[in-house]
C-alpha cells in the first residue's frame, strides 16, 4: 500500500511540474489592466499569448506582445509593435511615417487621433516601439522615459482573448 501511494505522489508531482512548465513558459495567461488595446482586446479580458513564439523569430511590425517594463506601475504590458529596430519613426500631421513612409494601419479606427509629444525616434538594435491601439488612451512607448522594449523583456505573442467581461454583464 506504501509503494503506491509514494507511485501516485511522484505521478501528481510530475503533473504539476508538466502544467507549470506549460502555463509559465510555452502558454502565459493573464488579465488585461487596461482599455490600451481596445477595441482590438478588451479591459478585463484573459490574454493567451503563446510564451515560445519569438525563441527562433524575432517580433514583427503589427504582432501583439506581452512584455516586462519598468516605465510604468503595470510590470507586465500588451502593446503592438510598431518600429523595429534601426527604423526611423516620425509622428507628423496624425500620421506615423516609418523610415519615410506611411504606416497603414488597419487595426486603427479612421477618427482615431494619433499624436505624440515627441515628434521622432529611432529604435535601437535589439529594440522595438509598441503602442498602443487606444491611440488616445494608451501608455506606450510615445511617452515613456526609455521609450524602446529590449526583445529580451518580450515574453511572448498575444494569440487571442476570453472576454469573460461579456459573460457577467447584464443588459
Amino acid at each position: 500500500m506504501k509503494e503506491n501511494a509514494i507511485k501516485e505522489w511522484i505521478v501528481t508531482l510530475i503533473i504539476a511540474a508538466i502544467t507549470l512548465f506549460v502555463f509559465k513558459v510555452i502558454i502565459l495567461l493573464g488579465v488585461v489592466p487596461s482599455t490600451s488595446m481596445e477595441p482590438t482586446i478588451h479591459k478585463g479580458s484573459i490574454a493567451i499569448v503563446n510564451g515560445t513564439a519569438y525563441w527562433f523569430s524575432k517580433p514583427q511590425r503589427g504582432d501583439i506582445i506581452v512584455f516586462h517594463t519598468e516605465q510604468t506601475e503595470e510590470p507586465i504590458l500588451i502593446k503592438r509593435v510598431i518600429g523595429l529596430p534601426g527604423e526611423k519613426i516620425v509622428f507628423k500631421d496624425n500620421n506615423i511615417y516609418i523610415d519615410g513612409k506611411t504606416l497603414e494601419e488597419e487595426y486603427i479606427e479612421n477618427d482615431v487621433m494619433t499624436f505624440s509629444y515627441r515628434e521622432e525616434f529611432t529604435v535601437p538594435d535589439n529594440c522595438y516601439f509598441m503602442m498602443g491601439d487606444n491611440r488616445e488612451d494608451s501608455y506606450d512607448s510615445r511617452y515613456w522615459k526609455d521609450p524602446y522594449v529590449p526583445k529580451k523583456d518580450i515574453k511572448g505573442k498575444y494569440l487571442i482573448q476570453i472576454p469573460f467581461g461579456k459573460f457577467f454583464h447584464t443588459s
